[in-house]
């Protein structure tokens, strides 16, 4: 049965917060602990140091940057629109920063990338991408076994040839296809809480807003028992000076 609200319900407003919120945590408390081995490490490696706490400082700093977006979000949710900021950006490098940002998080679990080595022009506001990748890939953690990897892939030519997509595919226990078709709508919650998703009232629907305001989609491809794969895709941003590219099949 889908459950439908009018507006964000408290319990859905602290699980939106808490994925930005966690995750800046995790940087700080990086951070801490090469703060403190910077004060007794040799100089030769003092300067290596100083990076990766600089690097840990500034995913925090993003990270409490996406919570004060999302609260803006959240406040204006009912209304159906939020703040984009399109601009001429590589999809390619958006995907690999979020990756990044999750492996320095995360280091123990395993996270496949696989994208051509080529620039992949669109119109987007980077920021919004990132926030959609990244709850795909804490709801990918979330429900993946810590021994099985997650595959984050990026596809040209796909859902057409005026298309690019991300898709993160997981290896939880997957979704039924009746709940699928009502993932996106706000206040939906699956039944009976299947992978855990009982938290989704929320953050779906202003996955596939924030998608649709761009020009872009997003889906859902899955099967109980065998995982789940979040996509999202968007429009191609054609340059006269770019070569066409040999388009991937999707699969």
């Amino acid at each position: 049965m889908t459950q439908q609200t009018n507006s964000p319900q408290p319990s859905l407003v602290i699980h939106e917060l808490r994925t930005p919120l966690t995750a800046a945590v995790g940087y700080l408390e990086l951070a801490q602990d090469l703060a403190r081995q910077v004060r007794t490490a040799p100089a030769a490696t003092a300067s290596s140091t100083l990076d990766q706490l600089e690097r840990c400082l500034t995913l925090a700093a993003q990270e409490l940057d996406v919570a004060t977006i999302m609260l803006d979000d959240l406040a204006v949710a009912s209304e159906e629109h939020f703040a984009i900021r399109r601009i001429s950006c590589n999809l390619n490098e958006i995907v690999r920063d979020v990756v990044e940002a999750r492996s320095v998080l995360m280091p123990s679990r395993v996270l496949h990338l696989q994208a051509p080595p080529v620039e992949l022009p669109v119109l987007a506001d980077p920021r919004r991408i990132k926030q959609v990748l990244t709850n795909y890939l804490v709801n990918a953690f979330k429900y993946t076994p810590t021994e099985c990897p997650i595959t984050v892939l990026v596809e040209t030519a796909c859902p057409g040839p005026q298309f690019l997509r991300v898709t993160v595919r997981d290896e939880g226990p997957g979704i039924q296809l009746d709940a699928q078709a009502h993932l996106w709508d706000q206040g939906y919650r699956v039944p009976g809480g299947t992978q855990g998703r009982e938290g989704l009232g929320l953050w779906l629907y202003i996955c596939r807003m924030l998608l649709e305001q761009q020009g872009g989609t997003v889906g859902v491809d899955s099967s109980p028992g065998h995982g789940a794969a979040f996509w999202l895709a968007l429009p191609v941003l054609s340059t006269p000076s770019e070569a066409p590219q040999e388009p991937e099949l999707c699969t």
